[in-house]
């Protein structure tokens, strides 16, 4: 499954392995059909790890079609009606090990709180929204995450890629699922 290649084991499963805190704070860029959202919640429960998850969407999808979807017989996991119909700004508690928001917002008006351990970017392509993969947008994104934090995204464009560079990530491309040949995990480092 693409989402749990790129998000879970290159961007979640190294923050765990990495983490110096009893909690980890993911921020998803673009919560669309809840799926990885949804992932870090079964790999949190199963790990024993809790996650403090906060997702942006402009666009929601209706509740409706992320069940026709069928991701969670996909993910063997249960609980993407919680996700949907969970309250926009709000909360929740969908397990011991796993609190959730999501916030019904353009990402450059998301105003967050504290710094994460790692971003999830799913935006759509740079082709169709070329706004959401600038220097500017890695910028914001660099300054949200922690020191050691990871950014992962499936868009493993030059364009891309220089624009985290410049926004000052250190990027690696790695092996992407099935059709996809490469895929970016980004890395803030302030040391040194």
């Amino acid at each position: 499954m693409e989402s749990e290649h790129i998000f879970i084991n290159l961007g979640l499963l190294p923050v765990f392995n990495n983490a110096t805190t009893r909690e980890v704070s993911v921020f998803e860029m673009g919560l669309g059909t809840g799926l990885n959202a949804l992932l870090a919640w079964k790999v949190a429960d199963e790990l024993k790890q809790r996650i403090r998850y906060t997702a942006v969407e402009a666009y929601p999808i209706p509740p409706e079609m992320a069940v026709l979807l069928n991701y969670e017989q996909a993910a063997g996991k249960s609980g993407l009606s919680a996700i949907h119909d969970a309250g926009w700004g709000a909360e929740f508690t969908f397990s011991e090990f796993f609190k959730f928001q999501k916030q019904q917002v353009f990402l450059q008006d998301f105003q967050p709180a504290d710094q994460f351990d790692v971003i999830f970017f799913d935006a759509f392509s740079p082709v169709a929204q070329p706004e959401l993969w600038t220097k500017e947008v890695f910028s914001a994104m660099f300054s949200m995450l922690k020191n050691q934090g990871v950014l992962v995204t499936y868009s493993s464009k030059g364009v891309v890629r220089r624009a985290m560079q410049a926004a000052g990530f250190i990027v690696e491309k790695h092996p992407g699922p099935g059709y996809k040949r490469e895929v970016v995990r980004a890395l803030k480092s302030t040391d040194g």
